[in-house]
């Protein structure tokens, strides 16, 4: 599986939002969005939707009322309840982990370290955007405003922007089953070197995004047939079986069976 074919993502949304709509982006259409996505908040309930570390970062327009209930959402660091009260449409936009729109008031690292931010503080640049959405009815038409943005358009890369795209690439295609120490080596640069390029393009440690790409293929994995642990030994770099509920439960809060009986 390489990481044209695989898209990270949140597991658990459809069984909470059976209208969900996803849509993923191919990287030929677009190289900095990976997924847009529908959903509904009826008059009924509060939405609550779970989200579990998946290295991307989440812009979710409100397309019913004010730009002040839209949020630019990092990756959780570890599975947590992200709370849509405000009744009617949102549009979210996922972006790649190693994403090249620079216009965020804030760095990469700097989102990270909160669980939520207002468009109109970490982004406002989208509210042009946001304003071209709020009128179209027609998913299409979302998408087709969404992938025509310039923001979103790739630009020429950069020496280290070309870097870390191969990076995360090599990281993919091994389902996250790779060593800083194979980084290295393969790309001829030190670990300090490596780590500062994850750092600032990721906005986290090379370690944890290989942790997160095990754990998204694992989980996705799950959902689709019962994994025996002794497979997942076999397939995943950890020691033993302790070592595997540690890390599953550093990330997830639960145990592997639990989180099955969500998924």
């Amino acid at each position: 599986m390489n990481d044209k074919q695989f898209y990270m993502a949140q597991p658990e949304w459809q069984k909470v939002l059976p209208a969900l709509r996803e849509f993923h982006i191919p990287p030929c259409a677009n190289s900095n969005v990976q997924t847009i996505y529908f959903f509904t908040v009826e008059s009924t309930r509060i939405v609550e939707l779970p989200g579990i570390p998946d290295s991307c970062l989440d812009i979710v327009f409100y397309l019913d009322g004010p730009l002040t209930n839209s949020f630019v959402i990092p990756s959780p660091k570890e599975r947590m309840l992200f709370t849509f009260a405000e009744v009617g449409r949102y549009v979210g936009i996922r972006l790649k982990p190693c994403h090249h729109v620079k216009q965020f008031a804030l760095s990469q690292a700097e989102l990270n370290d909160q669980m939520r931010w207002l468009v109109l503080e970490s982004a406002p640049f989208l509210s042009l955007l946001w304003e071209r959405l709020i009128g179209e009815t027609m998913d299409a038409a979302i998408i087709a405003h969404i992938l025509a943005e310039p923001i979103f358009q790739q630009a020429p890369l950069s020496p280290q922007q070309l870097l870390i795209e191969q990076m995360t690439s090599m990281i993919y295609t091994s389902n996250g089953n790779i060593t800083l120490k194979q980084l290295e080596q393969q790309f001829c640069y030190s670990a300090r070197y490596v780590r500062m390029l994850f750092q600032q393009h990721i906005g986290m440690s090379p370690k944890q995004f290989m942790q997160i790409t095990q754990l998204q293929h694992l989980v996705n994995e799950m959902k689709h047939a019962p994994l025996k642990t002794k497979d997942i030994l076999a397939t995943y770099p950890y020691y033993d079986e302790s070592h595997f509920y540690k890390m599953f439960k550093k990330y997830m809060n639960m145990t592997p069976q639990a989180y099955a009986m969500l998924i």
